[in-house]
């Protein structure tokens, strides 16, 4: 009944966007789906458009992400509260419009996307042990550090009458923070393949190559990636192409 985001791309919107430049073309065609009537949703894009500003930043838009994932989650209390409504939560909005008080009892789904904090952490702390003073790749934020926002609604479990996530690994992560496995649902994450007709066929040259994509932060590994290609017997003219933010 209501779909509470920072940006979505309304029918105006979208229709606006044919004169952008493909690039941004493409962030307002994904930030629209058929089915979600612009009626149903309230957004915030002034928030959208100062996180993105602040994009350049890591701490302070972190920071700045935190504020908003809180202000976002109790909107979505309210619209709850309006229309006597359940929640479908991302980890990150969850925990205030959770605990929010309620005329009505409604169903709180949690949708866990990242693994609960604490496994996170002591993977992440290991590995930088084992990296040392050696940083093969610039690290866009301390990753060993936990943001107390980031802890908060971690806890979001706590009072959700069932869990969703997308992999095992972050299912496991709840269990051992203590939540119970017969209230999780693993669903992994899945893709409507485009039709090879928006592609155009590329002529196999014989060369290796890799793509990597994704931010260049702990997290993802790129750093194991790199020392994997550095150690690795890789035919003459082997390419790897690394796409990120830093």
């Amino acid at each position: 009944s209501r779909f509470v985001t920072d940006f979505y791309a309304t029918g105006p919107i979208a229709a606006a966007a044919s004169i952008f430049p493909s690039r941004y073309r493409n962030l307002v065609r994904f930030r629209r789906k058929v089915g979600v009537p612009d009626s149903a949703v309230r957004q915030f894009p002034l928030m959208a458009a100062r996180e993105f500003i602040a994009r350049g930043d890591y701490a302070k838009s972190a920071l700045l992400r935190d504020s908003n994932d809180d202000i976002i989650s109790l909107h979505a209390a309210a619209a709850a509260r309006k229309c006597r409504g359940h929640h479908f939560q991302y980890s990150a909005y969850a925990a205030p419009s959770f605990t929010a008080k309620y005329d009505h009892n409604p169903v709180r789904i949690l949708f866990q996307y990242h693994p609960h904090n604490a496994t996170e952490h002591a993977i992440l702390v290991e590995d930088d042990l084992r990296r040392g003073s050696s940083r093969v790749v610039h690290m866009e934020s301390d990753q060993t550090v936990v943001r107390p926002h980031r802890i908060s609604s971690d806890e979001a479990w706590r009072q959700a009458d069932h869990i969703v996530c997308a992999s095992s690994f972050t299912a496991e992560s709840l269990v051992a923070a203590g939540a119970d496995d017969s209230r999780i649902s693993v669903v992994p994450y899945g893709v409507e393949r485009p039709p090879r007709t928006e592609f155009s066929e590329v002529p196999n040259d014989g060369r290796f190559r890799v793509l990597f994509v994704g931010s260049g932060i702990q997290r993802k590994g790129v750093h194991h990636l790199v020392e994997a290609w550095r150690r690795a017997r890789l035919p003459v003219g082997a390419e790897l192409l690394i796409v990120s933010r830093v």
